[in-house]
């Protein structure tokens, strides 16, 4: 399990609004909750370069 908790979620949305160049993005097995999920869809929501986002949980 990675670090990127809910902070990170945070940046992630704010990098991901501003970033034209990336391309693929894994998230997966990280500390993200649910909420910082939708801060990343926000993100998301500006970004015209992101082409794949891998997010897999494994719930214990």
């Amino acid at each position: 399990m990675n670090g990127l908790g809910f902070e990170g979620s945070l940046q992630l949305e704010e990098t991901l609004q501003e970033n034209g160049h990336l391309r693929f993005l894994d998230v997966s097995n990280n500390r993200i909750n649910w909420e910082g999920v939708t801060f990343v869809a926000k993100g998301l929501k500006k970004n015209t370069a992101l082409h794949m986002i891998k997010v897999v949980f494994f719930l214990e």
